[in-house]
């Protein structure tokens, strides 16, 4: 069985690779020329970025930083 702490470690690597994959996507959508799949790659952005930041605060929390 996984400590808390060893839990936030994994979380915490899986942000780095949702923040790598986030960029790559921003930059695949910056030199998109189709509107429609700019659009779609605005979403996926978004979604990653907000995946990111619940992922940031769970991390938080089970650090004991802030109160969940």
């Amino acid at each position: 069985m996984k400590t808390i702490a060893e839990i936030a470690n994994e979380y915490a690597e899986n942000v780095e690779a949702m923040k790598r994959l986030r960029d790559a996507l921003y930059k695949r959508m910056q030199a998109e020329p189709q509107a429609e799949v700019r659009f779609r790659l605005y979403r996926s952005i978004n979604s990653i970025s907000k995946a990111i930041g619940d992922s940031q605060y769970a991390i938080a929390v089970m650090r004991g930083d802030i109160r969940g």
